[in-house]
């Protein structure tokens, strides 16, 4: 049961702004997770902005971004994050296999090994347990560092989504919960 109740009505202005923008990306439908953020609205302006970009306007390969965020909703258990990103994930053309590696990506072969690098250091940001910094060095043989910044602003960007949509208990959107494997 969420911990909050789904704002459905716009209570102003910035209210009104946000669940406007939510209801044209999600072609007439508000998601749960904006229905929830609209208690803030400047803050769920902001964080949609922020997010549009993330999602938008790289330089990082897209597919490398879906596996980190993947990556970060199945460390953080969030099945909300998950499903929404595994639908992303199969709009690039991203297949089954690549998706459902990040569950056990090490001995995958739908990855190289960029791509387990990239979880690698996913991991690492997620338990901030100080590997990090060597695995960024590592990354750089691969991506610019303008790419090694934007992956670290998307997995620190989907970790605090990861946050909100545990702490606050969102629920699924109707028929989401197919799109979740079988081991989750």
């Amino acid at each position: 049961m969420a911990v909050v109740s789904d704002v459905t009505e716009a209570r102003g202005e910035e209210t009104r702004r946000f669940l406007e923008r939510a209801a044209r990306a999600g072609g007439g439908q508000v998601l749960n997770v904006f229905r929830a953020a609209a208690h803030s609205p400047e803050l769920a302006l902001a964080w949609w902005d922020m997010m549009r970009v993330a999602l938008t306007r790289l330089s990082l390969a897209p597919r490398l971004r879906e596996l980190a965020i993947l990556r970060v909703f199945l460390l953080a258990r969030v099945p909300y994050g998950f499903v929404h990103h595994v639908t992303i994930a199969r709009r690039l053309g991203m297949s089954d296999q690549e998706i459902w590696a990040v569950r056990d990506y090490e001995c995958s072969p739908a990855l190289g090994e960029l791509e387990r690098l990239v979880l690698r250091y996913t991991d690492a940001m997620v338990a901030l347990d100080g590997r990090a910094q060597s695995l960024g060095r590592e990354l750089l043989r691969y991506l610019s560092e303008r790419e090694l910044v934007e992956l670290t602003f998307c997995i620190g960007i989907w970790s605090m989504m990861a946050r909100l949509l545990s702490a606050l208990a969102v629920e699924l959107d109707e028929g989401t919960d197919s799109l979740l494997p079988d081991w989750w």
